[in-house]
């Protein structure tokens, strides 16, 4: 019987069934439970950008089940907002901790998640195989998560009624990441795109009704970002870091809308049997 050969997962170089680490990168074959994890992952999603189309199809899959147990679809009318709540939008009265990660994930119409998958999709394909699977989700999150705490801060300040949810957040995240990186590596590229985003973006802002808090903490989040992925030393080494906490966010992608079911459900079934006030 023929020894199996292990790939590594870092440099995908070839090494021999005996070696427990790579023999060109030193990252470890097949052992751990996050090496295991992510090949799982890249097995259904792809092997070109597994980390974009697992949040792709996890934000299809959420719209879809607001949309069903709210009992119809209309393609130009929103989402009831107890079904956006229940699955993890964000907003007045319901802003748990975890609801600025699960919100990420809620859409609030066909023509919402449309655009935002559609643009995922063509930043997974421009900056995935760049920077590696995991600190592309590390990204995507970290500065959706920074978009959401911008936009709450924004909203508690003017004390106005609120409820904010979308992808949109760690989607200019990540093209704060690209221009950041170019930035740090003196492309000069990076100035033009930045005037063509602060164009689309002051369109965006005065045609539609987005959260314009979200997208600007968002963006210069990932810029941020960027700019230390562009002077990052002994990168290739860290990947492995990446790789694990990007594993742990997406377990606390999934808990995270988990818990906002739980808390929504707990909220209406207490609401439900409270007694009566006596006259």
């Amino acid at each position: 019987m023929a020894e199996r050969a292990w790939i590594c997962p870092r440099c995908r170089r070839l090494n021999s069934a005996a070696d427990s680490h790579c023999y060109h990168c030193g990252a470890s074959l097949g052992t751990s439970l996050v090496v295991r994890a992510r090949e799982a992952i890249q097995t259904v999603f792809g092997q070109e950008q597994p980390a974009a189309r697992f949040y792709l199809m996890l934000c299809i899959g959420v719209y879809l089940i607001t949309v069903l147990k709210g009992g119809h679809f209309n393609p130009l009318s929103s989402i009831q907002p107890i079904e956006a709540l229940r699955f993890g939008a964000l907003g007045t009265g319901a802003n748990e901790p975890w609801r600025y990660l699960s919100a990420m994930f809620v859409h609030f119409s066909a023509m919402h998640i449309l655009f935002n998958m559609m643009t995922l999709n063509d930043l997974g394909r421009l900056l995935e195989p760049r920077i590696g699977s995991g600190r592309f989700l590390c990204a995507f999150l970290g500065t959706g998560i920074a978009g959401f705490i911008a936009s709450s801060l924004w909203y508690e300040w003017w004390g106005d009624a609120w409820l904010t949810a979308g992808a949109s957040g760690g989607l200019m995240g990540l093209i704060g990441v690209f221009i950041g990186i170019l930035r740090a590596r003196k492309d000069p590229r990076w100035r033009q795109i930045l005037g063509r985003v602060f164009v689309y973006g002051l369109i965006f802002a005065i045609v539609f009704p987005v959260n314009n808090a979200a997208h600007v903490g968002g963006f210069i989040a990932g810029g941020g970002l960027g700019f230390f992925f562009g002077h990052e030393k002994r990168a290739l080494k860290n990947t492995s870091w990446y790789n694990a906490l990007a594993t742990i966010l997406v377990v606390l992608s999934l808990a995270s809308i988990a818990a906002s079911y739980v808390s929504v459900q707990q909220r209406q079934h207490s609401e439900t049997h409270e007694p009566d006030n006596p006259i």
